[in-house]
């Protein structure tokens, strides 16, 4: 009975006046703003591909192109593959490189492009005054929007944290920031269909986390940047991308019942060292809200592509939970739909599934210590940190921190007191 209760609530929405398969585009990205002379910004599609440089590209002709994967799933489709499929000689000419052949464009075009922001990078990073890289992006996001101050864009929430760090670090450290604007599916206003477009954006974060290593990689090899230290600090569904740099998913990907989709990327991995985890230990990830699991995350840490032992490369983990962020706790809302929703499932229950979409890392204390316990026990390491972000102590009043937006986690207390122990500050 429940699960025709539930089928009918589900069919109800889905036959909503909104779509559900809708990806954020960077078609008409800004291409820079005079206000952030210390970042540089990465715009990557829905495959983690990399939007080419000064070609604004319409979000129309970016959703109405006819390559997709599924006929009936062409809003979700679009993006840079499917894109160049209709004109490979005309977008050749971007990147100015006469050796890309048609049988492999979007590799060869991305791999120019991630020479191109590599050489940006160490352009910024020349001067000396930088004693690190801090690469910045955030989860689940908006539609798109212009311009840079629409408050729902990664632009303005990235540009937010930014300076908050900046004004946390002061004159004592200069790190560069590096913004990450991924094409994840965005939320929408029905519950199911953010479900559902939440779990299309997951699948994405792995293949934006995959395509990011090799830039990862050439930085902590280029002789004139592997002095410095690289953070990376994400919040919501983009823990799930930096955990993907960091070490291959294997339980999430065989879970997607999608596998057939990195088969292409796991092949290039075995013979492109570059594609390969970071063999290196001074990355310090910090994952503010994480919108991932606990367990059925961190149960594949050692599972390395490198040659490095992998016990000898330890990564250095923050992870900012609260058990107040009603986002992470799924609370579905008051209405019939929410109602039905939490009436099937125990509120733990829907949080700490090992399913694909499970938020307990971010929100369930109990899945913090079973992870924890998973690090010093079995792990027998102690380089994951949890900093609990629950409740405020502003004026000596200690209210619970019912929010899940960036805005309001950088306005903790907490935030700053982490930023300082993970930049060593006193």
């Amino acid at each position: 009975m429940k699960k025709i209760v539930f089928s009918f609530a589900l069919f109800c929405s889905i036959c909503g006046c909104s779509p559900l398969k809708s990806s954020v585009l960077f078609g008409l990205r800004e291409a820079d703003d005079a206000r952030g002379n210390d970042v540089v910004r990465i715009y990557l599609d829905k495959e983690g591909f990399i939007y080419p440089p000064n070609c604004p590209i319409s979000d129309d002709l970016l959703k109405s192109n006819r390559y997709t994967f599924k006929q009936s799933d062409t809003a979700s489709s679009s993006g840079l593959r499917h894109y160049y499929h209709d004109d490979f000689a005309a977008y050749a000419k971007l990147y100015k490189d006469k050796s890309i052949e048609n049988a492999d464009f979007i590799k060869q075009f991305n791999d120019i492009s991630i020479k191109n922001i590599l050489k940006k990078i160490k352009s910024k990073s020349d001067s000396g005054k930088y004693s690190s890289i801090t690469f910045l992006m955030v989860g689940f996001n908006n539609t798109y929007q212009n311009p840079l101050d629409a408050s729902n864009t990664s632009h303005y929430k990235l540009r937010a944290e930014r300076e908050k760090i900046s004004n946390i670090l002061e004159k004592e450290q200069q790190t560069l920031f590096v913004e990450l604007h991924w094409d994840g599916t965005f939320r929408s206003r029905r519950d199911i269909q953010t479900s559902i477009n939440f779990k299309q954006g997951l699948e994405s974060s792995l293949k934006v986390g995959l395509q990011l290593r090799p830039l990862i990689n050439q930085i902590l090899h280029d002789d004139s940047l592997s002095n410095k230290k690289i953070y990376l600090f994400s919040h919501s569904s983009a823990a799930n991308i930096i955990c993907e740099v960091l070490f291959d998913q294997k339980t999430k990907i065989n879970r997607l019942k999608k596998a057939a989709l990195y088969d292409e990327l796991n092949s290039t991995q075995n013979n492109n060292l570059n594609y390969q985890t970071p063999d290196c230990s001074d990355i310090t990830a910090v994952l503010v809200a994480p919108a991932i699991s606990g367990i059925f995350t961190f149960k594949d840490y050692y599972q390395r592509s490198h040659t490095t032992d992998i016990y000898t490369d330890r990564y250095q983990f923050y992870v900012c939970y609260n058990t107040n962020d009603p986002v992470l706790r799924k609370n579905f809302g008051r209405g019939l739909l929410g109602k039905i929703i939490y009436s099937l499932n125990t509120k733990d229950q829907l949080i700490n599934q090992n399913s694909f979409s499970s938020t307990s890392l971010g929100c369930l204390e109990s899945e913090v210590k079973r992870v924890e316990n998973l690090f010093r026990r079995d792990y027998n390491i102690n380089n994951i940190k949890f900093v609990d972000f629950s409740f405020s102590d502003a004026n000596k009043v200690r209210e619970a921190n019912a929010f899940h937006e960036i805005d309001k986690y950088l306005n903790t207390p907490q935030y700053e007191s982490t930023v300082k122990m993970v930049y060593g500050l006193k």
